[in-house]
């Protein structure tokens, strides 16, 4: 029983570090994740932040790789099953991507409030305060962008 579940650890294990390394390999978001991932921490123990924020920001890159991993999932069984142009998977993959944008508001707004925490208040909560207005209008700006018709066929 034990070495089952131990030969059972080991190909999990495994098979996770193979699609860690193909999520890194093909996708430049999760490398860009992972840069700012260093820059932050690098930035946060210079400034003397709290060691809570270093276990946070931890906890948010593997929260922000693991929806990279799932949505990268949906991008490859999509281009796998419908190859051409389709409303409906141009909807799955818009969708993933969206998840993705949450999070790295998500990471941003931590970002922003460490910066707050650790630097001149009134300083920290104009960097705050400016961030998410900032990614707000930068979320509207491109949603205006990329507006889409759904009723409007693809052009083949």
């Amino acid at each position: 029983m034990l070495r089952k579940a131990t030969h059972q650890l080991v190909n999990s294990t495994k098979y996770s570090l193979m699609g860690f390394d193909f999520l890194v390999r093909s996708e430049l978001a999760a490398r860009m994740e992972l840069y700012f991932f260093v820059f932050a921490m690098g930035l946060y123990y210079y400034l003397g932040a709290d060691w809570i924020h270093f276990i946070i920001g931890g906890v948010l890159l593997l929260f922000i790789l693991a929806v990279e991993a799932l949505n990268t999932a949906v991008e490859v069984i999509i281009d796998r099953v419908s190859p051409e142009i389709s409303e409906t998977g141009k909807r799955a993959k818009d969708l993933g991507s969206f998840a993705v944008m949450c999070l790295i508001f998500i990471n941003g707004i931590h970002f922003c409030f460490v910066m707050t925490t650790t630097l001149s208040s009134g300083l920290g909560l104009k960097i705050l305060a400016g961030s998410v207005v900032g990614m707000i209008l930068l979320a509207a700006l491109f949603t205006k962008l990329q507006a889409h018709n759904p009723r409007r066929q693809p052009s083949k």
